[in-house]
């Protein structure tokens, strides 16, 4: 058996024989002590403090080797087991009796060990089971009964072991949270000590006998500083720093702070000439005393110097505001607090103090306030607000159009508004003229027939009228901006028309006519009659190319087919002259002739040839009055137009099977020959076509005044029963109405024409006559004649 030097010393082990030659153990399966049977019983070294508690630190350790063999023994045998032991430098053996004891039927075994020192030497079976001896029953008798009142105990402090143990579990995690608490207070304050160590603020932590217990570096620094190196901060008394400070008052106001628990706070100097905010803030105690008082100074050296270039700013600022000739103000939640002199102005005030202090919103029509309070509420903000234009309303009730712009601004540490104002009401007056004369210019361009066209330098769009855009087919907003060459020019002309324009701007020229092909957006080539002229700017450099032209397209045709009918008229009048009145004066000359040679013959002269010479005279006159008047069917005298049309309608019977009616109810026309000339032409010409297109069988032409019209007013009109025709295809086909058309716009009449197939045609024809005829002569009351 090993053995260890024993902790038992001789007196100790004396006094223990006293007590007992026998100990008693309780053990559990893990071979823990779990209770001893005496208070300090032999074979235990030392006296245990709490339980359970390892068998090392309660038997000898020659002993432990041999019980944990004996604990194993006994948990698998019914009975109780035995083995012997010696303990190193003592004579006596040791007798171990152990036995397995169940408490309760659900509880975990426990194994009593019983330690017996004896005297004797009885060789003992090991692990042999206690029988056969008489004075070994008695000691097992013994320890039945002991271990009845065992059990009993052990019931007893199961349930208190029970406590103890949760009682045990409630001490320790008590002691975890405390530990918790205390590694949290452990770094709260080392990351105290670090942020006081980081800020860049003096810290002083006063007690109540105003003596500093904390403080931070930069608090060491400045009043350490002063009071000479080697003298710690801590401990002294508040009064000794006030020498680092032009703060005399300040143990006065920690022992306020003390007493009332209200913050001070201060803006003192240092001797150093630095500025500091100093607070003195209460620190309360957990019954809401205040135990102690934390005095803070935060270094504002650099607010200082700010503010003092702030309002020297500020006093420039004002000079300048004053002087500036735009109103501007200042407002604080909506009230002025600053204006300058031309702001004052513009509110209708005599002098700044009329306005300040007032709202803005009284200067506001009402119908603007939400405007004006969405407006303030971005300010506020921080953000910015547009330019806007509106009505004030001045302190007179006067109303001014006015633009106003704002920016959030700082004034005297609060946030406010700097809005700068500008008096527009000139200019919208202005504008209002301008916008006005641009309506009347535009209701002039669009009321003129006349195309009108406006380029800038570079010859493109900038303006068009109306009638532009009928007679171009685009709307303006559709060529706006566009090239005028490349879109309305054709492309064999456009070469030319650019060197036309690039000279009319670059030669400035004021005024030029010019007749130029124009393309429409169906199309069709229109001829244009155009007067440009050029707007210079500031410097003399072309602007703007102004174009006004007039379609002289029909015209162009109507005149290209007046020279044709002349032309025709002419041949005609040569043919009628040379086979007509020619053949009549050579046959008068021959007659004349043969005459004057039977004169000089001395032969007698015929009367019938006289009277035959005298005929063909009268003939020939009779056709010169008529190519006359073919050439000039109107005379001079007031008269010629009616008997003119009279002998025309009475022709019409003689060269077809067509009747033809003539009506008038005035007997003098005061028209100038060349008028009443156009209106002959123009009724020959509707005659001859109801004649040869429309198969008329009757002809009616009337001429007569309108009494109510001023001035007066004379109307022709044609009618026949013909087929009719369908005007746009008339129009399309043939050039006898454009010519009819061609003489009334020379004359300036109005031309009407109706007409449409199988219902005949009628054509009306209505002039003004001149005032200084005054009215047309009427003729006798029983001529009438059908209004229609």
């Amino acid at each position: 058996m090993a053995t260890t030097q024993t902790r038992v010393s001789p007196d100790t082990r004396g006094e223990a024989g006293q007590e007992g030659r026998a100990t008693g153990l309780w053990l559990d399966p893990r071979g823990r002590v779990v209770h001893l049977d005496g208070a300090w019983p032999p074979f235990v070294p030392f006296r245990p403090d709490a339980f359970p508690r390892p068998l090392e630190d309660v038997l000898h350790a020659d002993l432990v080797p041999v019980v944990r063999a004996l604990l194993q023994d006994a948990l698998v045998t019914a009975g109780a087991v035995c083995r012997p032991a010696t303990v190193e430098g003592d004579p006596h053996e040791v007798r171990l009796t152990a036995r397995a004891v169940r408490p309760t039927e659900s509880a975990a075994p426990l194994v009593h060990l019983l330690l017996e020192e004896r005297d004797d030497v009885r060789d003992v079976g090991f692990g042999e089971p206690l029988h056969g001896d008489p004075a070994q029953h008695e000691t097992v008798d013994a320890l039945a009964c002991g271990l009845e009142r065992l059990q009993r105990f052990i019931a007893e402090e199961s349930d208190r072991y029970d406590a103890l143990q949760h009682l045990n579990e409630d001490l320790q995690r008590v002691t975890r949270h405390l530990m918790q608490i205390l590694d949290e207070r452990e770094v709260l304050n080392r990351d105290y000590h670090q942020i006081l160590t980081g800020l860049h603020i003096a810290v002083l932590f006063l007690d109540a006998d105003l003596r500093v217990r904390r403080c931070s570096p930069l608090a060491e620094a400045l009043f350490c500083a002063d009071a000479g190196a080697g003298k710690p901060l801590v401990g002294q008394s508040v009064a000794d720093l006030r020498h680092a400070l032009a703060y005399e008052d300040l143990p006065e106001d920690v022992r306020g702070v003390l007493a009332d628990g209200l913050p001070r706070r201060r803006e003192v100097a240092a001797k150093t000439g630095r500025w500091y905010q100093v607070l003195v803030h209460p620190g309360a105690a957990e019954d809401g005393t205040v135990t102690e008082v934390l005095v803070a100074l935060l270094d504002i050296t650099e607010r200082k110097q700010i503010e003092a270039e702030y309002r020297s700013s500020e006093e420039r600022w004002r000079r300048l505001v004053q002087m500036h000739p735009e109103p501007i103000l200042l407002t604080v939640d909506g009230v002025i607090v600053f204006t300058n002199q031309a702001g004052a102005r513009v509110f209708g005030g005599a002098s700044e103090d009329d306005i300040i202090g007032r709202s803005v919103f009284d200067f506001i029509v009402p119908e603007l306030h939400d405007v004006f309070r969405r407006r303030l509420r971005r300010l506020q903000r921080g953000r910015p607000t547009e330019p806007y234009e509106h009505q004030l309303i001045r302190l007179d009730g006067v109303r001014r159009d006015v633009i106003a712009a704002s920016i959030p601004v700082t004034y005297q540490g609060r946030p406010a508004a700097q809005t700068v104002i500008r008096d527009i009401t000139h200019r919208k007056q202005v504008e209002r003229e301008l916008r006005e004369e641009r309506n009347f210019i535009t209701a002039v361009l669009d009321t003129i027939d006349a195309l009108v066209v406006v380029l800038d330098r570079d010859g493109r769009i900038v303006r068009m009228n109306q009638a532009c855009e009928t007679f171009s087919g685009y709307a303006e907003a559709e060529v706006l901006g566009e090239d005028l060459v490349e879109r309305f020019v054709p492309p064999v002309w456009q070469e030319q028309a650019r060197r036309y324009l690039a000279d009319l701007r670059d030669a400035g020229i004021r005024q030029h006519r010019i007749e130029r092909p124009w393309q429409t957006r169906s199309g069709e080539v229109r001829l244009v009659a155009w007067s440009t002229t050029t707007l210079p700017d500031d410097s003399g450099r072309t602007r703007f190319i102004i174009g006004t032209g007039l379609d002289i397209t029909e015209q162009r045709r109507l005149e290209q087919a007046v020279l044709h009918l002349t032309e025709e008229e002419r041949r005609r009048f040569g043919r009628d002259l040379h086979d007509g009145l020619g053949s009549q004066l050579t046959g008068i000359a021959l007659l004349t002739r043969s005459v004057i040679q039977d004169l000089l013959a001395g032969q007698e002269v015929h009367v019938e040839d006289l009277e035959e010479i005298n005929r063909l005279v009268v003939q020939s006159a009779e056709m010169a009055r008529a190519l006359a008047q073919g050439l000039n069917p109107v005379q001079l005298e007031e008269e010629g137009l009616v008997a003119a049309l009279q002998s025309l309608v009475e022709g019409i019977g003689k060269l077809a099977d067509t009747e033809g009616v003539f009506e008038s109810r005035v007997c003098r026309v005061p028209l100038d020959v060349n008028t009443a000339t156009q209106l002959y032409w123009i009724v020959q010409e509707a005659v001859g076509n109801a004649m040869k297109h429309a198969g008329a069988s009757r002809i009616r032409v009337c001429l007569w005044e309108e009494q109510a019209a001023t001035p007066p007013r004379l109307h022709l009109r044609i009618e026949d029963d013909g087929i009719g025709f369908d005007l746009k295809q008339a129009e399309a086909a043939g050039m006898g109405l454009h010519t009819m058309r061609y003489r009334a716009r020379l004359t300036g009449a109005r031309l009407h024409i109706d007409s449409r197939p199988g219902q005949g045609t009628r054509i009306t024809c209505s002039i003004e006559v001149p005032g200084p005829y005054g009215r047309l002569a009427p003729v006798p009351e029983t001529t009438t004649e059908d209004d229609r």
